[in-house]
């Protein structure tokens, strides 16, 4: 293992390549969804969040039909405080957004509490999705299926694990 790097489980690097991809593009902003879904790009929702997180919030980005999968929520997460062990520099301590998080419709059925507001401008997660769709049509990807507080919860404790075995020297 190279000095300084930290092992995350899988479910935390796939919410990990949404964080690291999150810088500017040139994709376009988005497109009119035409899937039938409670779900539409541009709607700022509630959700049962993580303790000390009650102001985050989830916004609906992309929404698709997939043949296997079904309603694919795509969402971008503000508003959160998840410490970030290996930062560099304080304004770094915590990380504060997920730029791309596919979620089942049902995963964002369980998720949310309450629509918050229509028609809003679509955060920047391009580059988080492209990188996903590319690794998901390879298989290398996946969709969740649990509620977002689940696996925002997962994240943190990978890496938290990870930081501590990187501490023990192990492995």
């Amino acid at each position: 293992m190279i000095e300084g790097m930290t092992r995350i489980p899988a479910s935390a690097c796939l919410l990990l390549l949404g964080l690291l991809t999150a810088c500017g593009d040139d994709a376009p902003r988005h497109k009119k969804d035409a899937v039938r879904s409670p779900y539409v790009a541009g709607q700022v929702w509630k959700y049962e969040t993580r303790d000390g997180e009650e102001s985050s919030r989830v916004h609906v980005v992309r929404v698709e039909k997939h043949p296997a999968w079904g309603v694919m929520v795509h969402v971008y997460i503000d508003g959160l405080k998840i410490p970030n062990p290996g930062a560099q520099d304080d304004k770094d301590k915590l990380i504060r957004i997920v730029s791309h998080m596919p979620l089942t419709e049902k995963a964002m059925d369980d998720s949310v509490t309450r629509m918050l507001e229509k028609n809003q401008p679509i955060p920047h997660y391009e580059a988080g999705y492209r990188a996903w769709h590319k690794a998901f049509m390879k298989g290398d990807a996946t969709v969740f299926e649990t509620p977002i507080k689940t696996m925002l919860q997962q994240y943190a404790d990978g890496i938290a694990s990870a930081r501590r075995k990187d501490a023990q020297g192990g492995s």
